[in-house]
């Protein structure tokens, strides 16, 4: 059955459309009109994906759902995925297309209800149902190919119809193309006995219906309409008849078991994935919602991605407000227990006195946390409370070492100094596939258009550097004895150094790019003399080759050799031992000399280039350097991330082998040269 495990009215915000399912009765003992309109009034305009397996109820909660499913401004598609029975099968109508699961039932009858007074009171009541009733067959008949008289007919004798007959009688638009529900499973839910006057002994007997033959338009079918099915229900009938009441009640229970399992496992994998990244302002909102409104966790991870791509580093989360699933107490907990932390490891507000945990050890943290959870202590040792903290759910404890983890791991990567920020382009790729990039210059030239003549079509031909992602990471744990012994390194300073060695590893692929001089697309060297931007006799930095290097840039062509690219240079990049010359260049009024002595001719390089020094670069080639274009104006190098998050990300793991959690850091980067003309190589003296 399509999401047949949800016997609750919910609404969805899924990537296409909203995903609404009424799976309850209509009115005060299910699905109110005031619940539908206040869930819908936050999504004007969005497309709604509307799935049915209701009985009916109140004509008038009906209605005003069916009003303002008419009246939304976006396409309301409608899937009966079990039965549509009396003010459900109104509800149904009210889609732009209506889609029946191939065996689901749908059922029309009069509107009925209860009276009490004297004969005039009756009579009232009577001439209100004839109005409802009329109400009600002009919105049939908005859809239906009968006459009045023949859809009157069906109402008075309570018409069930299986998707073939509502197809032929056009209630509906579409049978789906997909496996059939239970339907007699989905009718189970709801005690239906006495309630209809013609209802189908299959969903009495708990049954699955037999497939009947199509209806021509306009016929009522049996009260019984049969429709098959590839249940287990069946199965079982064909082993030894219809299912006891116990076995059937069991089956209920078992099924209503597995749904709140899911539904434990769902909010469980979105606080999983949120929790690590509190400190970022508005993850718990973020959170709480993807919680409430049925988000996947699949979805739920595109969520914290892109919170992440707008925030690497946000202040610390404030208090949620409206949460329904986090206790108070345990808020106060992870939000004063996090500021107390961060401001012990140095980067937060120190002696605050309103803190009431800002004296708390760690182990002390530990025991406060399984007091929340309401964890009884009696008889433990410190050992079994750490470790018990660490493992308990409701205690927040490994949840509240995670964020303050995560922050110094970010405030870690944040502080290394690097110089790809400035010199690479930072880019985007969105799986670890090879992506192929086409370079700015690779355009042909424009060509003149003389009066009446016509535009020709440009060609960037086959030429691109192809970038593929890679993973890197580590593990690191937090063991019982760091807590015991207020051990707080273990979880700032370990994780500080892993964010310090995430950001170093992205540097080591920029510099790699340069030093590694691979081939290019083209088959030769990133820096060549078939290039035109290597030096054919190496110097150290001074006024003349700082000065052929500009030259050798600003005259590079584009792929036809004819058009003139004029790139200038930006960045002299290389090793620390030749860093303090190459500023004298930059920053001397008079030529600076190969032999470094001053002249009187002006400097004419001067202030033309920024410096960017890197002591892996002394490793490579100490005499070696480097010049490189703006990358935000030419291609030079692209550093790219995962769906652009150029942080590090923090994921908690399960420490089965030691006593305490473990976490795994990783960054998804790459790093490649897209074009030699923005580049330029002096292999020195």
């Amino acid at each position: 059955m399509r999401d047949g495990k949800k016997s609750w009215f919910s609404i969805s915000a899924m990537l296409q459309a909203l995903a609404v399912y009424i799976y309850d009765e209509i009115g005060a003992w299910g699905v109110t009109a005031q619940q539908f309109v206040d869930s819908l009034k936050d999504h004007e305009g969005e497309a709604i994906d509307l799935h049915i397996n209701s009985p009916g109820g109140s004509v008038f909660d009906g209605l005003a759902i069916y009003n303002t499913l008419k009246a939304h401004q976006g396409r309301v598609d409608v899937y009966i995925d079990g039965i549509a029975a009396s003010m459900a099968s109104v509800i149904a109508l009210a889609g732009d297309q209506i889609a029946m699961a191939p065996n689901a039932l749908m059922m029309i009858h009069n509107p009925a209800s209860g009276a009490f007074g004297d004969a005039a009171d009756m009579r009232k009541h009577a001439d209100l149902l004839d109005k409802v009733k009329a109400q009600l067959i002009s919105i049939y008949l908005t859809r239906a190919n009968v006459d009045e008289e023949n859809l009157v007919r069906m109402m008075d004798e309570e018409t069930w119809l299986t998707a073939d007959e509502a197809l032929a009688m056009g209630l509906i638009d579409v049978i789906l193309d997909a496996p059939e529900v239970d339907v007699a499973a989905c009718a189970r839910q709801f005690d239906l006995q006495g309630k209809f006057g013609s209802l189908p002994e299959q969903l009495k007997a708990g049954e699955p219906p037999t497939e009947a033959p199509p209806a021509s338009a306009g016929s009522s079918s049996p009260a019984s309409a049969p429709v098959s099915s590839n249940s287990a229900d069946a199965a079982d009938h064909q082993k030894g008849g219809p299912m006891d009441p116990e076995t059937n009640q069991a089956a209920i229970t078992n099924a209503v078991e597995a749904a709140k399992g899911e539904e434990r496992a769902r909010r469980d994998g979105i606080r999983a994935l949120f929790e690590p990244h509190f400190y970022i302002e508005g993850m718990k909102d973020s959170m709480t919602n993807c919680i409430l409104k049925d988000v996947t966790v699949e979805a739920a991870k595109d969520v914290v991605i892109e919170a992440l791509a707008k925030a690497r580093t946000q202040p610390e989360p404030g208090p949620v407000g409206g949460a329904v699933i986090i206790e108070d107490a345990i808020d106060k907990f992870r939000n004063g227990a996090f500021k107390a932390l961060v401001a012990r490891a140095g980067f937060g507000q120190r002696d605050d006195q309103s803190n009431e945990f800002r004296a708390f050890s760690l182990f002390d943290l530990a025991r406060h946390s399984l007091s929340l959870g309401g964890v009884s202590m009696s008889g433990m040792d410190r050992t079994q409370i750490v470790n018990t903290a660490f493992r308990h759910s409701q205690s927040s404890f490994d949840s509240l070492l995670a964020d303050v983890a995560n922050k110094s791991m970010l405030m870690g990567y944040e502080n290394q100094v690097e110089i790809y920020p400035m010199a690479a382009r930072i880019g985007s790729l969105v799986d670890f596939k090879t992506a192929k990039r086409v370079g700015m210059t690779e355009f042909s030239d424009l060509e003149e258009v003389k009066p009446s003549g016509e535009y020709t079509q440009g060609d960037i031909g086959d030429y691109g550097e192809d970038i593929v992602l890679a993973t890197f990471g580590k593990l690191f744990s937090i063991n019982r004895q760091a807590i015991i012994n207020d051990d707080l390194d273990a979880f700032t300073r370990v994780p500080e150094t892993m964010g310090r060695a995430a950001r170093r590893k992205v540097g080591d692929l920029f510099a790699a790019v340069l030093t590694a001089n691979a081939n290019m697309a083209d088959g030769i060297a990133l820096f060549d003399g078939g290039h035109s931007n290597l030096a054919s006799a190496g110097a150290v930095p001074s006024t003349a080759t700082i000065d052929a290097g500009r030259v050798a840039m600003r005259t590079q062509t584009d792929a036809s050799g004819n058009g003139r690219l004029n790139i200038p240079p930006r960045y002299w990049i290389g090793p620390v031992a030749l860093e303090g010359i190459a500023s004298v260049v930059r920053d001397s009024q008079t030529e600076i000399a190969a032999s470094q002595n001053n002249s009187r001719r002006p400097n004419y390089v001067a202030g033309t280039f920024e410096i960017l020094a890197d002591s892996r670069f002394d490793s490579d080639d100490p005499a070696a350097w480097y010049m490189a274009a703006d990358p935000s104006r030419f291609d030079t190098i692209e550093i790219a991330f995962l769906d652009g998050v150029d942080a590090p990300y923090m994921e908690r793991v399960d420490a089965f082998t030691s006593d305490g959690v473990s976490f795994k850091v990783r960054i998804d980067a790459a790093a490649k040269a897209l074009d030699h003309r923005g580049l330029y190589k002096d292999p020195g003296d």
